[in-house]
């Protein structure tokens, strides 16, 4: 398995052995970006399982994780606590200030944060991350500023592609 990494070169293989704290957007991310809305019912998302292991995957290996979103909504409060994941913050309209909060709170560095998003309010972030992530189908600006874009598109198992990665390299 570890052979399928090697064309991610040395220097990126090192960042990669350092994270810590993977950071997430959600929607175009761990989702595929649509929102539905019918009587009654606000906000319905679909989340992939793939990521669901992806995540219990990382945390036995020592991988934290964060759910940020800009926006607000119920599915993406529900999906991090049936995850067991804590870090969860919606309606974020700074995202690298509220990176920098975490790593503060939970004593993580820039160094080993990892951070997954798909368009261009997630470009805030680079100066609190070594690492930038994106999904195959994100906005054209934010794949010229990512370290690695995945194969996967939003939706469809990122955080289980970069899991690979990570417990693989």
């Amino acid at each position: 398995m570890k052979l399928k990494f090697m064309f991610l070169g040395r220097k990126l293989r090192n960042k990669l052995k350092k994270i810590k704290l993977i950071v997430t957007d959600v929607d175009g991310v761990l989702t595929n970006g649509l929102i539905g809305y019918a009587n009654n019912l606000n906000g319905l998302k679909f989340f992939n399982v793939k990521d669901g292991l992806a995540v219990k995957l990382l945390k036995s290996n020592n991988i934290n994780l964060a759910f940020i979103s800009g926006g607000e909504s119920e599915a993406t409060s529900a999906r991090a606590k049936s995850l067991n994941i804590s870090e969860c913050h919606t309606n974020i309209e700074d995202k690298g200030l509220k990176i920098f909060e975490i790593q503060k709170r939970l004593g993580f560095s820039t160094e080993s944060t990892l951070y997954i998003g798909d368009d261009v309010n997630d470009l805030d972030v680079l100066p609190y991350v070594n690492l930038f992530i994106t999904p195959n189908d994100c906005n054209y600006k934010v794949k010229r500023k990512a370290d690695i874009k995945l194969r996967s598109n939003g939706g469809e198992g990122v955080l289980r592609e970069i899991c690979d990665i990570l417990i693989n390299i």
